[in-house]
């Protein structure tokens, strides 16, 4: 039995200003999707709860393994802010993350709220760790490290000028609610190949406003949208997975309006097939700009 840990009660919480962080870490709504934001005596910095919105499709759990991504990622960029002089925007680039699978419930359902937990582990001038864990029910469900490249405002301009495209925030519904659509250019039972079709501004609205790129979860969404189509291609079924360890690296921020390819190709199947390591990749033009390696358990 995985230990149970006590969910801060609200006289224990001190909350933290969402609009002031939200701003601090130049990410916006709907990105930014934390329904309470709080500090708690103790060992983590910060914690947040949530309501999972992405769709599952074939992966198995409470949220998609991307979405968990996403939220933890921005607690632990959260996290770091802790420490910035007040009105300062500091932008957190997620460069490398690692997750780790550490409770599979028995039912799937989705929960309708979901609390997060972050602390910075390592911190320079231009670098910051964080660790993050997500719980279930006061149940560890799984753990995520990311370190983030660290750029002042001033920085985040001079490097991403081109990407400059004044927005303003229309949107009455998210769009990370729903799955983008995917072309499939190749599949065989060894790899696929897929692109993004018609991906705009629209798509990652509330990440970095007026500078729109795709945002690394959503990238990582898009690479498990591509593994799940092989997995059904290999197994010749609609196949229910779970992501139990992802290593990802992410090298480059891509402006929102270019379309990315996917592709998946299977490392190694157990010979009982209910293992399987992946290697996803997505490419902008000859550049290769995310790849994670998955260890998935098929159902």
């Amino acid at each position: 039995m995985s230990q149970v840990f006590q969910i801060p009660t609200q006289k224990d919480r001190t909350a933290v200003n969402m609009a002031q962080m939200a701003t601090s870490i130049a990410v916006q709504r709907p990105y930014f999707a934390f329904d309470s934001l709080y500090k708690v005596s103790g060992e983590w910095d910060i914690w947040g709860d949530f309501k999972p919105e992405q769709p599952l499709g074939s992966e198995l759990g409470p949220l998609a393994t991307a979405e968990a991504g996403r939220h933890l990622a921005i607690l632990g960029s959260c996290a770091a802010a802790l420490a910035q002089v007040e009105g300062e925007r500091v932008y957190y680039l997620a460069s490398r993350a690692h997750w780790d699978l550490r409770y599979n419930p028995m039912r799937y359902g989705r929960t309708p709220l979901m609390t997060a937990r972050a602390k910075i582990v390592e911190r320079s001038r231009k670098r910051v760790l964080a660790r993050t864990e997500l719980l279930i029910e006061g149940q560890l469900y799984a753990e995520l490290s990311v370190d983030y490249q660290v750029l002042s405002e001033k920085t985040f301009q001079k490097l991403f000028s081109n990407h400059l495209v004044p927005t303003t925030s229309s949107s009455v519904s998210s769009p990370y609610a729903e799955a983008f659509p995917l072309s499939v250019l190749t599949l065989s039972e060894q790899e696929i190949t897929a692109e993004s079709v018609g991906f705009s501004a629209a798509r990652c609205e509330g990440h970095f406003p007026d500078y729109p790129t795709w945002p690394v979860a959503v990238v990582m969404y898009g690479l498990s949208q591509v593994m799940s189509r092989l997995l059904d291609h290999k197994v010749g079924r609609v196949t229910p997975f779970r992501l139990l360890h992802v290593t990802l690296a992410a090298d480059e921020l891509v402006s929102a309006d270019k379309q990315l390819l996917f592709s998946a190709c299977f490392s190694s199947v157990s010979t009982d097939g209910k293992l399987c390591d992946v290697v996803c990749n997505a490419a902008y033009g000859d550049r290769v700009i995310a790849t994670t390696q998955a260890k998935v358990a098929i159902e």
